[in-house]
């Protein structure tokens, strides 16, 4: 009759352990996305410096042409 019993005691489910690749897909898809979205703003800012810096060269290339 033990026999019968351990193959009940098989049959109960086991806890399956979660996998642990999902969280790390999900970390480096957040760690991408943050860095990229610091790239991004510093392109920006990079951008909005050029148009300030075009603007005064255009400046001073007209005060510098004679009247």
């Amino acid at each position: 009759m033990n026999g019968g019993k351990k193959v009940e005691e098989d049959k109960q489910p086991q806890k399956r352990k979660r996998p642990i690749w999902p969280w790390f897909v999900l970390l480096i898809l957040t760690l991408g996305a943050i860095y990229v979205h610091y790239q991004v703003s510093v392109m920006i800012e990079d951008l909005k410096h050029l148009a300030r810096d075009i603007t005064q060269l255009l400046e001073w290339l007209l005060s510098v042409l004679p009247d």
